[in-house]
């Protein structure tokens, strides 16, 4: 009986010294001493949340987002565009040709165009993706030559520019095609918040251009 005793006492014995082992190892400390761990800092019981998967939080963002990693981060709301049309930038230029040879200039919000560059640019409102660029005809492309549409980068230059960067969003209107919507939904370019933009119009054909509806390009 003594020696089942003595077992008992040895195993009782045993298991409080595991416990008190385990705790010391892996309790957090009490009464407010050492410090967090992992994606916690501060000190104990006041842990602070500074991260989540070894990313910081973003403490000042219009949005979150996660990324591949699922971390969050920050990121812009989308431009809410031009006369209320959610991201896009427009011009309704109510059936306007394109003068014959030149080069012309159009910008939201104008129903005419203009050969003088500084006359027609608009600021970029938000750092954004420029995309799916439309223009709509409601005539054929004269057969003497194309039409062709890009968007320009211009940077912050607000005297004199001349032509800035291309965005590579283009469209050719090739001479004689049918009237309808022309399009480049492939090209995107980042477009910095504050820089300017320029869309223009090269008439390649000897003669006024048939008539443009409007153009439209996205801003997300």
């Amino acid at each position: 009986m003594g020696t089942i005793m003595n077992r008992i006492k040895s195993l009782l014995l045993l298991a409080i010294t595991c416990t008190v082992f385990l705790t010391a190892q892996y309790s957090p400390p009490r009464g407010g001493a050492g410090s967090c761990a992992g994606d916690l800092t501060g000190t104990y019981p006041n842990c602070v949340v500074s991260q989540v998967q070894g990313a910081v939080i973003p403490t000042s963002a219009s949005a979150l987002a996660t990324d591949s990693n699922k971390h969050l981060i920050a990121v812009s709301l989308p431009y809410t565009g031009t006369n209320g049309n959610f991201g896009n930038f427009t011009a309704n230029l109510g059936i306007l040709n394109v003068p014959a040879s030149t080069t012309q200039y159009s910008a939201p919000g104008n129903t005419a165009f203009s050969t003088t560059l500084a006359q027609r640019m608009w600021l970029a409102p938000q750092n954004c993706i420029l995309s799916n660029l439309f223009v709509a005809t409601n005539s054929n492309i004269n057969a003497g030559g194309s039409i062709v549409v890009t968007l320009y980068d211009q940077g912050s230059t607000t005297v004199s520019p001349s032509i800035g960067t291309s965005t590579g969003i283009t469209i050719t209107m090739a001479a004689g095609a049918a009237a309808g919507i022309f399009s480049d939904q492939f090209d995107t370019y980042t477009i910095v918040r504050g820089n300017l933009l320029a869309l223009q119009f090269v008439n390649n054909a000897g003669t006024n251009s048939g008539g443009i509806i409007g153009w439209s390009v996205e801003c997300q």
